[in-house]
């Protein structure tokens, strides 16, 4: 933890932008990682005990010719290490929403509402589609088991992800990588809830 704690305070102590945080905390967990490859690769050779093997043989003796006090001080950094890259992952991962809130890319997804049912009171596509998209998608929402749209677009930040992408406010989401709802089913948040 000591190498965390020490990247903690430093970052407390500096003025650091989010994203350059990130950068550090992904040298930090990369160099963990490498370690912890080569204490498993230690304990792992042939005539060694493993990261949980037992240190002793059937009779209660210890294993002949494996020293036993450096394979104890290997597992415990091991440990140590193991609990380390869990935190440090756990606070990449707040460090990554705060670069991304910084950069301005999730200003509008803040504000993505869920319609009732399907539709918005004037909401209309958008604009600034390609019309190749827009008869696409009036084409495929005739048909039976059509994607139905499960958020419609509340706001859009200038020079995020969604303005360049050409979304704007009213816009109805369909489809999202391999998300989408079908007409018959009852959604109650679920498939926002695997988007976001």
């Amino acid at each position: 933890m000591r190498s965390a704690r020490a990247l903690e305070r430093r970052m407390a102590s500096e003025s650091v932008s989010a994203r350059e945080r990130v950068t550090s905390m992904y040298a930090a967990r990369e160099a963990m990682e490498t370690e912890m490859a080569s204490i498993a690769g230690r304990l792992s050779q042939p005539g060694a005990p493993g990261l949980k093997g037992p240190l002793v043989d059937k009779e209660g003796f210890p294993i002949p010719g494996v020293d036993l006090y450096a394979v104890r001080a290997d597992r415990g950094r091991y440990a140590v290490l193991r609990n380390d890259h869990e935190a440090i992952t756990a606070e990449l991962a707040l460090a990554l929403a705060q670069a991304t809130k910084e950069a301005g890319a999730a200003g509008g997804v803040e504000r993505v509402t869920l319609p009732p049912d399907g539709r918005r009171e004037g909401a209309h596509p958008s604009t600034s589609a390609p019309p190749k998209q827009k008869e696409s998608t009036a084409t495929s929402s005739e048909g039976e088991g059509a994607p139905a749209p499960f958020a419609v677009v509340d706001d859009v930040a200038a020079g995020s992800p969604a303005s360049t992408a050409g979304f704007a406010v009213g816009d109805q989401v369909l489809r999202f990588g391999d998300v989408t709802r079908r007409g018959d089913e009852a959604d109650s948040g679920e498939t926002l809830a695997r988007v976001a």
